[in-house]
């Protein structure tokens, strides 16, 4: 009698979630984009800021940029959890998982750091 175990690992992959492996990488990728953009932003009001120079419409954009990041963070979150709940933890979301948190929060947290100063909270 053979066993329904498939592995002790879980699901190796599913051929029926390419298509959503796909949206996700897609998201990760807009996500990092969107990020490179606020970057710019801040070195160039870094820059300014050196020689006391503020630019009217950078509270704005700041403002917008981070949001925006924010968002794209937590909708990235939500698909994870969206996959996990569809198509169980396969070793793509696994994978996937543990380099967007070990690999890009990081990085986005590292960045951000040097541009504290810049960033209203309020």
């Amino acid at each position: 009698m053979m066993s329904n175990v498939e592995s002790i690992f879980g699901k190796f992959n599913n051929p029926n979630a390419k298509y959503f492996e796909r949206i996700i990488n897609k998201q990760i990728k807009d996500s990092i984009y969107d990020f490179s953009h606020l970057m710019k932003i801040f070195i160039y009001e870094h820059q300014r800021a050196k020689k006391s120079y503020r630019h009217i419409r950078f509270k704005n954009d700041v403002n917008n940029w981070t949001i925006q990041h924010s968002e794209n963070i937590e909708r990235i979150e939500r698909m994870f959890n969206e996959y996990t709940e569809i198509y169980g933890s396969t070793q793509y979301i696994k994978r996937k998982k543990a380099y967007f948190y070990n690999r890009i929060i990081p990085f986005f947290k590292e960045n951000l750091k040097k541009y504290d100063y810049l960033i209203e909270m309020n």
